[in-house]
């Protein structure tokens, strides 16, 4: 089983000002995930529509983590300046008070 994969990390503001709040979104994707398509027709009387068709991925659902680390180590602080919070409706997405 593969690691899971960060794709992007996107904020909103990369110069905020003290006392703002700033949102950080992350993505990623599972690598073992496996594509399935599905067709659907509409039928009356035996006949047939056209096909649609859509493709879902099967794979594990990702968390995520946004820490604030130390600018020379990467390591996480053990006192962070800023307040991260994370968003209960979208996954990846956090906000991050200055």
């Amino acid at each position: 089983m593969s690691a899971p994969v960060l794709d992007s990390v996107v904020v909103s503001d990369s110069n905020p000002q003290d006392g703002e709040t700033v949102d950080v979104s992350l993505s990623g994707h599972d690598p073992d995930a496996r594509t399935v398509r599905l067709r659907g027709q509409a039928l009356a009387n035996s006949e047939g529509s056209n096909f649609l068709y859509t493709d879902i991925t099967v794979g594990v659902e990702l968390s995520y983590e946004l820490v604030e680390v130390d600018v020379m180590s990467n390591e996480p602080l053990a006192n962070p300046t800023v307040e991260i919070t994370p968003d209960v409706v979208n996954p990846g997405v956090f906000h991050v008070t200055v």
